[in-house]
C-alpha cells in the first residue's frame, strides 16, 4: 500500500500551525510590551484683556507751583502736596498683542501748593488749591500675556482756587487741560489686576487779574504716581 508524501509547503504550514498552537518560550505566551503614549503638555490659556473694568486707585501729586506777574515778579514756588483716592471705569479691546482702551478716572478730595514772598508779596502764602480732578483718557498698549505696558493720553478738568492775603485775592475757576503718561498693568487671577502709572497733567493758567498790581497768574502743572486695583469682566 502506497502512502502520499506531503509536499514541502504543506510540511511548512503544519510546522507554523503547531508553533502557534503551542506555548512558546518558558512555557508561556509571547507578550509584546506596549510603550505608554506620553501625555500632551498643558498649554496655559493666553490672557485676554478685552472687557469692562472698574478700578479703585490712589494718586500722589508732586511738582511745584509758582505765582508770577507781568512785571515780571515772582513768588517763591510751593510744592504740591496731597494723595487722592479715586475710582475709574473703562473698557479694553485686544487684537493680537495690541490693546486699545478708553476710561474715565475721578478723584475725591483736594491737593495744594503754597508759595512764599519773593518779589511778589504773598503775606502768609500764595496758595493754589485743586479739587475734583477728572480725566477722560485713551490708552494703547502691548500685551505680553498677563502683563500690559501702555501709554495713556487724556483730557483733564478740575476746580482751582487761589488765595493770598499779601495783596488780598481770592479767585476760583474751572480749569481744563491734558494728561499724558505711561503705565504697567499685571493681571492677578482671571478677574483682577494691579496697575502703576506715571502721569503729567497740565491744567493751564489760573488768572488773578490785577489784584497784585500787575496781571498775576500761575501755571497749574503737576506729576502723578497712580496705583490701582482693577476688577475686570
Amino acid at each position: 500500500m502506497a502512502f502520499a508524501v506531503p509536499s514541502r509547503s504543506a510540511r511548512t504550514l503544519a510546522l507554523v500551525a503547531g508553533l502557534l498552537a503551542t506555548p512558546a518560550i518558558a512555557g508561556g505566551p509571547v507578550i509584546v510590551p506596549v510603550e505608554p503614549v506620553p501625555a500632551a503638555p498643558m498649554i496655559a490659556e493666553a490672557y485676554d484683556w478685552t472687557g469692562v473694568y472698574v478700578g479703585l486707585f490712589g494718586t500722589s501729586v508732586s511738582g511745584t507751583n509758582t505765582w508770577v506777574d507781568n512785571s515780571p515778579s515772582t513768588a517763591n514756588p510751593g510744592d504740591w502736596s496731597g494723595t487722592l483716592p479715586g475710582v475709574e471705569l473703562g473698557y479694553d479691546w485686544q487684537r493680537g498683542h495690541l490693546v486699545l482702551g478708553l476710561g474715565l478716572a475721578v478723584t475725591s478730595g483736594n491737593f495744594d501748593a503754597t508759595g512764599t514772598t519773593n518779589t511778589i508779596n504773598c503775606g502768609t502764602g500764595c496758595n493754589t488749591d485743586i479739587d475734583g480732578l477728572k480725566t477722560l483718557y485713551a490708552r494703547v498698549g502691548l500685551a505680553m500675556n498677563r502683563t500690559l505696558i501702555y501709554a495713556v493720553a487724556g483730557a483733564s478738568s478740575a476746580d482751582a482756587h487761589g488765595t493770598s492775603d499779601g495783596f488780598v485775592t481770592d479767585v476760583s475757576d474751572t480749569l481744563n487741560g491734558t494728561t499724558f503718561g505711561v503705565g504697567l498693568e499685571q493681571a492677578i487671577g482671571k478677574r483682577m489686576s494691579v496697575s502703576l502709572e506715571y502721569l503729567q497733567t497740565d491744567l493751564g493758567t489760573l488768572d488773578f487779574g490785577a489784584a497784585c498790581g500787575f496781571e498775576c497768574h500761575t501755571e497749574v502743572k503737576f506729576d502723578q504716581i497712580k496705583l490701582g486695583l482693577n476688577f475686570r469682566w
